[in-house]
């Protein structure tokens, strides 16, 4: 299960739609550090494997979750994370 701000990086990347985001940006758009982002993207990545969502993460250009469907990836953070009460 992800934590509260784990669910909220997934989120706000599923949100941007296969388009990267740096860790910095995920910092600014959720009020937290750049290290605490780093730390959550680790759960983040876990989570990710095992619903067998691709992530690309690239050194310099950003992180982006690369979904087939944009639903799919909701269906299955609503149902894994009790944080995600959010409409995707």
């Amino acid at each position: 299960m992800l934590s509260e701000k784990a669910a909220k990086i997934l989120l706000l990347l599923i949100r941007h739609e296969n388009r990267t985001m740096t860790a910095g940006k995920i910092a600014g758009a959720l009020g937290i550090s750049e290290r605490s982002v780093n730390t959550y993207l680790k759960e983040v990545y876990d989570f990710c494997r095992e619903e067998n969502i691709r992530v690309s993460n690239k050194t310099g250009v950003g992180i982006a979750v690369c979904c087939p469907g944009r639903e799919e990836v909701g269906a299955i953070c609503t149902r894994r994370c009790p944080f995600c009460d959010v409409a995707h």
